[in-house]
């Protein structure tokens, strides 16, 4: 029963490997973990080229910050909200933990269409968007450990109480 609650532990840590990277084609120009997307980061991009300045090889910067994803957040919450519900006695808390993680990995998905969406809209076809195994085994981890939970849960509840004797 502790099985599928351990999972999302599993999930948190994934938080600290890559998720995603951008880049022309082929090559990675940039990549991000989970925890940069919780928290939010600050982006350096090329603007253009300045041959009087030697300090950067002539190139013209600008940073941006990113902020924290919202839907990330929401999906990292409900998480750690599923893995202290799924830790207690009880059919109930064990649906509402099973729930707790089927939506976080939907949340993730959509975050994964947004980034998608805007990176089409802003590159014009020219970045790529790869999601990284680390994503992938979160959202995989959130929805076995949904599914486990919600088995576990509809087991507890056909299961019969047992008869107690009085001797």
């Amino acid at each position: 029963k502790q099985l599928p609650s351990g999972l999302y532990f599993v999930a948190l840590i994934f938080l600290f490997t890559p998720w995603w990277s951008a880049g022309c084609g082929r090559e990675k120009a940039i990549s991000f973990t989970g925890v940069q997307t919780v928290t939010g980061f600050n982006l350096e991009t090329v603007t253009g080229f300045d041959a009087s300045s030697m300090a950067s090889f002539g190139l013209k910067t600008k940073t941006e910050e990113v902020p924290p994803d919202p839907l990330v957040i929401a999906a990292m919450l409900l998480a750690v909200a599923a893995l202290i519900f799924g830790m207690t006695i009880g059919r109930k808390a064990l649906f509402g933990a099973g729930a707790m993680g089927f939506i976080a990995g939907v949340l993730l998905l959509i975050f994964k269409a947004r980034v998608d969406a805007k990176v089409l809209e802003v590159g014009k076809g020219a970045i790529q968007v790869t999601f990284e195994s680390g994503f992938w085994t979160t959202v995989a981890t959130f929805f076995v450990a949904a599914v486990a939970q919600l088995l576990i849960a509809k087991q507890i509840a056909h299961t019969p109480e047992p008869i107690a004797h009085n001797t």
